[in-house]
């Protein structure tokens, strides 16, 4: 931040400091906030098949008051499966009609 804190991302503002440039990134805060995003997630995360895509993030949470709400959560599921859906569906095109995305795509 200008003020020279330092915070897990832009987005959640001066709500979730972790050190300052002078004394550095505190260790205790970092573990903090992770025991924090733990807590405010519980085991929702462990058995949701939307994990390893999801962007319920710190700022999610700071966004919110310190909780992740079932609402976040459902609204990332919906999220998901619609970009899923639209890969399968690109994916069931004609080669030939998607062939400009073979030839744009990072390789």
């Amino acid at each position: 931040m200008p003020d020279g804190s330092f915070h897990p991302c832009e987005r959640t503002g001066n709500v979730m400091s972790i050190g300052n440039t002078e004394s550095g990134i505190v260790a205790q805060d970092v573990r903090r906030l992770q025991t924090g995003f733990r807590s405010a997630t519980g085991d929702r995360c462990r058995d949701c098949w939307a994990l390893r895509f999801c962007g319920v993030c710190f700022a999610a949470q700071a966004g919110q008051g310190g909780q992740v709400t079932s609402a976040s959560c459902d609204a990332q599921r919906r999220a998901q499966e619609h970009q899923l859906v639209l890969a399968a569906r690109t994916l069931q095109l004609p080669r030939d009609t998607r062939a400009w995305l073979d030839a744009t795509s990072v390789k």
